[in-house]
């Protein structure tokens, strides 16, 4: 059996707290992607004060609503949860059955609440797995960060060239060999073909070169 001026007290009290949220939150809807953290804390003290107001009174129903409540409006502040016209369509319409229980305050705890429990639920729980992530990426972050870099190569000269191939050795070889050989037998060719000479003697400034003998191919003296 709650008592009827304490429970009249902390209604009027509640709905005054109400009026300021709901200003407040439909300013933070209207700043878009822009989250003011001195304006969610001001709803954010608001709201708890009416939830330690219904908890020391015994309004289990009201209790449990404006904690769920508190608790998004904290994730929003720290920018675990975005601030999208989804989200802030549930907390307000939290808002608003939070003040109808304050209302009808006598009968608050025969209300069935359950709708509204599970969508500020699953707005917690949203909130969780974004903070994982930006946990992920900063911890991402910080390793690439501190990594080693990989040491740079001492050689800073030009590369040493490519030593040839043997099918490449092998064919240098045999062009040289080749020239050579074609070079020998122009020596010989070139030898066949002088006369064979011999000084004699040498006589003021003429030089007598006699031809060595030919024999004849039928072994007779030419001039006979």
């Amino acid at each position: 059996m709650h008592d009827a001026h304490m429970m009249q007290k902390f209604a009027k009290e509640a709905r005054e707290h109400l009026s300021g949220i709901e200003t407040s939150l439909h300013q933070l809807r209207t700043n878009g992607t822009v989250i003011d953290n001195d304006l969610v804390n001001s709803v954010m003290k608001s709201v708890r004060s009416i939830e330690s107001s219904a908890k020391l009174l015994g309004f289990v129903q009201i209790n449990s609503l404006s904690h769920r409540l508190e608790n998004v409006l904290a994730a929003l502040r720290d920018n675990k949860l975005i601030p999208s016209l989804a989200n802030f369509v549930i907390i307000l319409a939290s808002t608003q059955r939070l003040r109808l229980l304050v209302d009808s305050i006598e009968t608050s705890d025969q209300t069935n609440n359950s709708k509204h429990f599970a969508e500020l639920d699953q707005l917690l729980a949203a909130s969780a797995g974004k903070g994982k992530s930006n946990t992920a990426r900063t911890a991402a972050k910080k390793a690439r960060q501190s990594a080693v870099p990989r040491a740079k190569s001492a050689t800073t000269g030009p590369r040493p060239k490519a030593k040839p191939s043997v099918a490449t050795t092998i064919e240098g070889s045999l062009d040289e060999i080749i020239d050579l050989l074609d070079s020998a037998i122009t020596d010989v060719g070139n030898s066949l073909e002088k006369p064979i000479v011999s000084k004699s003697r040498i006589d003021g400034s003429s030089t007598n070169i006699h031809h060595c003998d030919i024999p004849n191919v039928d072994g007779q003296d030419p001039d006979q």
